[in-house]
């Protein structure tokens, strides 16, 4: 086993846990979100929910830059240990990664609706309408 196997193979580790944090952050800002909105959207003006919807936006295409930085990390890490001759596990199938895209993709749209457009997912008769609408 050459020498910096255990090195490029650790390095290989971190990528994919950096992966998975980076989705469970962007399912912890999408719950709080969801959340928050749902119990005080009632009353936050059309501009607020827009600002928010904003802000959750950029925090989106943060993680999102973050995520591709992971995966192209874990990719060349993958070639350069085969490259020196160590057979590399599959850590996931590789649908996994297609399933995690669908679902950051589509949640992510429905948290935007859900601030700014409330009124098209509220159905139990409580406040939909914001302070200056």
């Amino acid at each position: 086993m050459p020498e910096h196997a255990s090195d490029l193979f650790a390095l290989f580790q971190t990528a994919v846990a950096g992966i998975d944090s980076q989705f469970e952050f962007w399912l912890t800002i999408t719950f709080a979100l969801v959340v928050s909105t749902f119990f005080a959207g009632h009353v936050l003006t059309r501009g607020v929910r827009i600002m928010i919807a904003s802000l959750y936006l950029v925090s989106i295409i943060l993680v999102s830059l973050q995520l591709a930085f992971h995966h192209q990390q874990a990719r060349y890490l993958v070639s350069l240990l085969v490259d020196i001759g160590l057979e590399v596990p599959p850590t996931q199938a590789v649908w996994a990664d297609a399933v995690r895209i669908l679902v950051f993709s589509m949640g992510s749209l429905a948290a935007i609706v859900f601030v700014v457009r409330p009124d098209l997912v509220r159905s139990d008769g409580g406040p939909t309408d914001s302070a200056d609408d």
